[in-house]
């Protein structure tokens, strides 16, 4: 039950079961309240265990918004959750790819497709830009170099492809 007893010599990565939902009474392909509530439950263990410098980070799959709203989670979504714990909610967050030497912020989260346009203005931009740049460096690169894509892939080529 503590993270800091797991023994990593078997060669097998330690699980912490919180024993807070029974996979065996999941309908696959259909969405369970219990699951959704248990996902959050999960998640809100994950940054209490962090916030007490029990872990550094944590590794989740891919969650169910729909089952993590109707498990009771009034939130956004997940990294809303996050920022929530960790008293984020008024600093500048993003999310983050990293591939190798390829680290991939976004401007927008998970909004509706409709929205993504109304979400890209000059500030959020510029925020965004300088989430970047800060976190780079963070990361010990000495000077950052960023590219900006814009939404749409052409930028509108004159007028050719759309404004």
């Amino acid at each position: 039950s503590d993270p800091t007893e797991a023994d990593w010599t078997t060669g097998n990565v330690p699980l912490l079961d919180l024993k807070n939902f029974n996979p065996e009474k999941l309908t696959m392909g259909t969405i369970d309240t219990d699951s959704g509530y248990a996902t959050g439950e999960s998640l809100v263990t994950c940054m209490s265990l962090l916030k007490s410098g029990k872990i550094d980070g944590f590794v989740f799959a891919p969650l169910n918004k729909e089952a993590f709203k109707k498990g009771g989670w009034d939130i956004e979504d997940e990294h809303y959750l996050f920022a929530e714990q960790l008293g984020y909610l008024d600093k500048p967050r993003g999310l983050l790819n990293v591939l190798g030497d390829l680290w991939v912020f976004r401007v927008t989260g998970h909004i509706p497709f409709k929205d993504i346009a109304s979400h890209i203005t000059p500030e959020n931009v510029s925020r965004s830009i300088q989430l970047c740049y800060d976190t780079l460096r963070m990361a010990a690169v000495e000077n950052p170099r960023i590219a900006v894509a814009a939404l749409n892939p052409h930028a509108g080529d004159g007028g050719t492809c759309g404004k």
